[in-house]
């Protein structure tokens, strides 16, 4: 991994751990050429809206592939969804 692809994930992640209301302990960083993918877990729709637009604020990233799962056994903050 390049020094600015480590530089990019490292703020990316915290910028995540800054946003305390989302659970992004199960979530993992890739940069490869200012392209993030997101794998792992979270909460909720609106957790995963939120890290993908989080990500994308930040200068350098060009692209962004979201893979993050919706938990459904944890997921917080969504009302009248049913599974």
């Amino acid at each position: 991994m390049s020094r600015i692809n480590r530089f990019l994930r490292k703020q990316i992640l915290h910028l995540f751990k800054l946003h305390t209301e989302i659970d992004s302990s199960k979530v993992d960083v890739d940069v490869y050429d200012g392209v993030v993918t997101l794998t792992g877990k979270v909460n909720g729709p609106g957790a995963r809206a939120t890290l993908e637009g989080l990500a994308l604020s930040l200068d350098g990233v060009g692209d962004l592939i979201n893979n993050l799962d919706i938990d459904s056994e944890n997921m917080t903050g969504v009302q009248g969804i049913h599974l």
